[in-house]
């Protein structure tokens, strides 16, 4: 071996820290440390990194250069971008009701769940029964009874005689069927 290359065999050698040498490695006997930025290390399985790759540990637990694929891309210059078509509503949210996403105010904000609510009331409810009653509406055509609470704009209700539709939240007009 000649006189610049040393062997290490276990451990590491103290002496090596101020000397610019280069070392031999038995991997399967080397228990120490290498520090520095690893520019002049060879031989490993993958000493250099292609543009837009970055390094995952594969199955085996060794780092393994890699392109990024899926929902997501990387450029040579780390920046990342979200490819079209990965943004689905599973991936958005998890809702609690059934709802829709989006924010209900005119001037925008952050997404929120807005409820569904079920187009038709229910006949037993409180509000229908106000509805169906007909002294509850004027000659004209309006409503004049108790006022009307918890109904959204767009609910519907109909009886043998009026299709009713609410204008806005809590709001209805009828209109006669047939």
């Amino acid at each position: 071996m000649p006189s610049w290359r040393k062997v290490i065999t276990s451990g590491s050698d103290a002496s090596l820290n101020s000397l610019n040498v280069t070392t031999d490695v038995t991997a399967s006997a080397f228990t120490g440390s290498f520090f520095g930025d690893g520019s002049g290390l060879t031989g490993l399985a993958s000493a250099n990194l292609s543009s837009s790759q970055i390094y995952v540990g594969n199955a085996s637990n060794v780092a393994t250069a890699t392109a990024m694929s899926g929902d997501v891309a990387i450029s040579n210059t780390g920046v990342t971008t979200v490819q079209s078509g990965s943004i689905t509503y599973p991936k958005l949210q998890d809702t609690t009701q059934a709802a829709l996403l989006g924010n209900p105010s005119l001037s925008g904000g952050q997404v929120e769940e807005i409820p569904l609510i079920d187009t038709f009331l229910s006949t037993s409810s409180l509000q229908a029964q106000s509805l169906d009653s007909g002294s509850n509406w004027d000659i004209n055509g309006s409503y004049i009874g108790t006022a009307i609470t918890g109904t959204f704009q767009g609910q519907n209700h109909y009886n043998d005689n009026y299709y009713y539709v609410a204008i806005q939240d809590d709001v209805w007009i009828r209109m006669i069927r047939g």
